[in-house]
C-alpha cells in the first residue's frame, strides 16, 4: 500500500509541476502577445503620426499654391487695364483673340465692344461657313438641335443659351466632334469647307438664314 500511496504522490506532484509549467507557458505566452500587440499599435501609431504630418505638409503645400494662383491672377487682372487688353488684342488681330476679348471672364471691362465686332465683321478668315442648327416653326418656335449655345449677345452671357441665334452673337459649339461648315447655305458637300469647326470652340454670327423650317447660320470661327 505505501508504494502505491507513494506512487500516487509522485503522480500528484508531477502534475503540480505539469499544471505550474502549462500556467507559466500560458503566461508567458500571454505576456508576449500583449508586447506585441502593443508594439504593432505603438508602430501603427507612428505611422499614422507620420501620415497625418505628410498631410498637413501636402494641404499647406495645395493652399500655398492655391493662394500663390490667386495672387498671380489678381496682378494679372491690376496690369491688365481696360486700354491695355485691347492694344493686346488688336496687336495679335485674330478671330479668337476678339472673341475672347468680348467673352473675356478675367474680371477686365471691355470697353471696346463695338470695335471688336467691327473687326471679326471685317476680318478675312478660312475659318468662315454656314451650318444647320435647329428648327424654326411658322409659329416662330425655335427648337435648337442641341449642336450649338449662345454664350454671348451684346454683353449679356446669361439666360441665352438656348434663344434663336441671332447676328452678332457669339455661339459655342456643343458636340463632341468637329463639325463640318460650307461656303453655301445648301449645304452640299461640294461647298464643304476643308477645316470645320473644333469641339467646344466658339463662333461669331455673321448672318443667319431660314431653309424651310431649317434654321443656318454663318459664323466665323476658331
Amino acid at each position: 500500500m505505501k508504494r502505491i500511496d507513494d506512487k500516487i504522490k509522485e503522480i500528484e506532484k508531477k502534475d503540480k509541476n505539469y499544471r505550474i509549467v502549462f500556467i507559466v507557458v500560458i503566461a508567458l505566452v500571454a505576456a508576449w502577445y500583449v508586447f506585441v500587440t502593443q508594439r504593432t499599435i505603438s508602430d501603427q501609431e507612428k505611422k499614422l503620426e507620420v501620415q497625418i504630418v505628410e498631410l498637413k505638409k501636402t494641404n499647406t503645400a495645395l493652399e500655398t499654391e492655391k493662394n500663390e494662383k490667386a495672387t498671380a491672377l489678381a496682378k494679372l487682372e491690376e496690369s491688365l487695364d481696360s486700354d491695355k487688353y485691347w492694344k493686346l488684342i488688336e496687336k495679335e488681330n485674330t478671330i479668337e483673340g476678339y472673341i475672347s476679348y468680348l467673352t473675356n471672364n478675367w474680371g477686365i471691362k471691355r470697353t471696346e465692344i463695338p470695335a471688336a465686332i467691327k473687326k471679326v465683321l471685317d476680318k478675312d478668315t478660312k475659318l468662315d461657313g454656314w451650318l444647320y442648327v435647329g428648327l424654326r416653326s411658322s409659329s416662330d418656335v425655335y427648337s435648337s438641335k442641341d449642336i450649338v449655345e449662345i454664350v454671348w449677345r451684346d454683353g449679356e452671357e446669361s439666360n441665352i443659351a438656348n434663344e434663336l441665334p441671332k447676328i452678332n452673337d457669339i455661339v459655342k459649339l456643343k458636340t463632341l466632334i468637329e463639325r463640318f461648315t460650307y461656303t453655301h447655305t445648301s449645304l452640299s458637300p461640294n461647298y464643304r469647307n476643308k477645316d470645320g469647326w473644333r469641339p467646344k470652340s466658339r463662333g461669331f454670327v455673321t448672318a443667319v438664314f431660314q431653309d424651310g423650317a431649317e434654321l443656318k447660320i454663318k459664323i466665323k470661327y476658331y
